[in-house]
């Protein structure tokens, strides 16, 4: 039979009533992990975060923050906008990439903003995505942050991780953030997208996940992770098999020794070197529920060494125990 490469199918979404057991886990364990999770945009008003969540489409907060810093000092209101030059505008911004599009969305915005609202930023969805270049996420965002109307932001970072999550087999924002609002508490709906923001960032990356440090890792019914387990594991394996080395090191120094080739202070800091390696390897890495594996070793004038990988409730450790009588 020819081997395939398929791709894994998507995990099965829960039921509505599992589904919100489950968030409220996922909910608790990300608020530890990020206290202190909120909206990476610089801004001290309504407008400010309009134009800096414009600006931050395919382009990082940090830099996003960077222009905006000298930005909002010149541009203090929406009239300011509709009546800056489009050309100075467009190298005003132009290091956030895409900034013919999104000078003319800006200032369009600001112009309807000073004939419809005079000025102020409407607080309802239905107005808001009348503004050009704003859509439900860039509205979530402005309701979320300004007015405490609570709205799930569906950026790169929360549909890869909903997916990943099980949450939704959805591939539109749209339909994403209708599938999402029924599991999550209302009052978690902003909290629960920066908080996915932030773990896409720091470890649910695109694509390089890194799921042996995951807090929600027994949470997630990510396909993948089968194949990143095995990887895992045979990185332990070969971890472990360094470790016996290290004690056969301080094996080889100790019969150098009594031949008086070293001294006692160089076999001291080989002996330490390889209590350190231990010491570090219990926290290397993390994977799926499985049995023990063992390995154990004889080190001929120094003692047994002994590495032991264990594989239980989600969490892998290497544990190696160096018992040096010898020294």
């Amino acid at each position: 039979m020819k081997g395939t490469n398929q791709t894994p199918s998507p995990p099965p979404s829960p039921s509505r009533g599992e589904g919100r057991v489950r968030v409220k886990k996922i909910i608790a364990a990300l608020m530890k992990t990020y206290p202190d999770s909120k909206c990476a945009l610089n801004y001290s008003n309504p407008l400010e975060l309009l134009v800096a969540t414009i600006l931050s489409a395919q382009c990082t907060d940090v830099r996003v923050n960077q222009v905006t810093q000298t930005l909002f000092k010149k541009y203090r209101t929406a009239k300011d906008y509709a009546q800056a030059d489009p050309f100075i505008f467009e190298r005003e911004i132009r290091s956030t990439g895409f900034y013919r599009m999104k000078a003319k969305s800006i200032l369009s915005a600001c112009r309807m903003l000073e004939e419809r609202w005079g000025g102020k930023i409407p607080e309802t969805m239905e107005e808001l995505t009348q503004l050009p270049g704003v859509g439900r996420k860039t509205a979530n965002v402005i309701l979320g942050n300004c007015f405490q109307a609570q709205g799930i932001v569906v950026d790169t970072h929360v549909k890869r991780i909903a997916s990943r999550l099980g949450l939704t087999k959805q591939t539109d924002p749209e339909k994403i953030e209708r599938d999402l609002m029924p599991i999550i508490p209302k009052k978690d709906w902003t909290r629960f997208a920066f908080l996915l923001i932030d773990h896409g960032r720091a470890i649910c990356k695109a694509v390089t996940p890194q799921c042996f440090q995951c807090p929600i890792d027994r949470l997630c019914s990510y396909p993948l992770k089968r194949q990143m387990r095995g990887d895992a594991l045979v990185l332990a394996l070969l971890l472990a098999t360094a470790l016996l080395a290290m004690g056969t090191l301080v094996s080889i120094l100790t019969q150098l020794q009594s031949k008086r080739s070293l001294n006692y202070n160089q076999v001291l800091k080989a002996r330490t070197l390889a209590e350190a390696g231990v010491a570090q390897a219990l926290w290397v890495i993390k994977t799926t529920t499985g049995p023990v594996k063992e390995i154990s070793g004889e080190l001929g004038g120094v003692g047994k060494y002994q590495a032991a990988i264990q594989i239980e409730d989600g969490a892998v450790m290497i544990q190696a125990v160096g018992k040096t009588s010898g020294l």
